[in-house]
Order: structure tokens, then sequence, then C-alpha cells
């Protein structure tokens, strides 16, 4: 199969973009900060980390031969709509893809440890803080499909102090040799990597 077209050169608008906020709210929480500075911060990235994941997605499929080439043509029309260039270089797609996974997973883990000062803050005496979901290590899946533990939230409410699932070790997956093997989640911690969550 000859390849088609691919994207190679992406505007680096949205991971300056990215990055940017990224930086921001790594510089709010390593200083004296207030409730409202995380807060306001955290919604901007929110908002930014949800666009980036969908265009993470996009190059995903894209990369994927089982992808159709009808729904090839709409990915690539939908990555032109974002400025994006396409090219015929699979590996430099590959790349990219590569790159963009890996600032939406370090924006992942900073989202949900901002959130978790924010949780802190507000709940001071709960005994409860929020944690990245053990099976999407805080990504929430996908905007088609979610992931089911953590209903695509990337984090869960887990009594303090945190205690990984002595099951699965954290990640959330049924052992392969599990004869309970439910959707492949751990039957312990439901796939969420803890003990002793709050739903």
């Amino acid at each position: 199969m000859a390849d088609s077209p691919q994207t190679s050169e992406v505007s680096s608008g949205l991971d300056q973009l990215l990055e940017t906020h990224i930086q921001n709210l790594s510089e709010i929480l390593s200083r004296t900060h207030t409730l409202e500075e995380i807060e306001l911060e955290l919604a901007t990235l929110n908002d930014l980390v949800y666009t980036y994941k969908r265009r993470d997605e996009l190059l995903e499929k894209l990369l994927d031969y089982g992808t159709a080439e009808v729904k090839r043509q709409e990915i690539l029309e939908a990555l032109r709509a974002q400025r994006m260039r396409v090219s015929s270089n699979r590996e430099t797609l590959a790349r990219i893809h590569a790159k963009s996974h890996k600032l939406l997973e370090r924006s992942a883990r900073l989202v949900v440890k901002a959130q978790s000062i924010v949780n802190e803050r507000a709940y001071l005496h709960a005994g409860y803080a929020l944690e990245p979901c053990g099976l999407c290590h805080g990504v929430g899946g996908t905007t088609e499909e979610p992931c089911r533990p953590c209903r695509g939230k990337g984090s869960v409410l887990v009594h303090q102090p945190s205690i990984n699932c002595p099951r699965c070790k954290g990640d959330g997956k049924a052992p392969s040799t599990d004869q309970f093997n439910y959707l492949g989640l751990c039957i312990v911690c439901r796939g969420l990597g803890w003990v002793m969550t709050h739903d």
C-alpha cells in the first residue's frame, strides 16, 4: 500500500501554547500561590489539553493502517483546518505523534497535581486527595472512548496516604493469568490502580 499524504510539519502554535501554560502552572505551583491563581491557569490548561488530545487522536488514526481512505481524507481536512501542513513522510508523522503524546502525558500529570492541590485546600480535613488513574495514567482515555475506570476524568479521589493496588501494582490491568479477568481490569481496584478510592 502506497503511503497516503501524512502530516509532517505542524504549526507549532498549539504546542508552544500548551508548553507555555505548562510552564506557567509549574511556576505557580513552585512558589507561594493562591487557590484562584491555580484554578485560573488550570481551567486554561484543561481546555488546551482537550484540544491537544483531539489532535493527538487524529494523528494516531492517521498512522493506523486500518483507517479507511475516506476517513483518512476527513482527518487530513480536519488537520488542515488546524493549520497543519501535509506531506507523505510517515516516519515524520510518527515522530510528531510521539512528541505530541509525551507532551499530552506531561500536561495530564501536571493537571492532576494542580487538581490535587485545589482538592486538598478545598477539603482540608477530608483525608482524600486526587491521584492519576492507574489505567490511563491521567490522560482520561480518548474523546471518543473515555477511560472506563475514571470515566474520562484522568484522576480519582484516593484516601491518604495513597496505596497502590497490590494485585495490579497500580496499573489497573488484570493479570493475564487472572480467571476473573473482566474487561481486562483488575478486580480489586476496578482499574483505578489504587485502594480505598471514593466514587
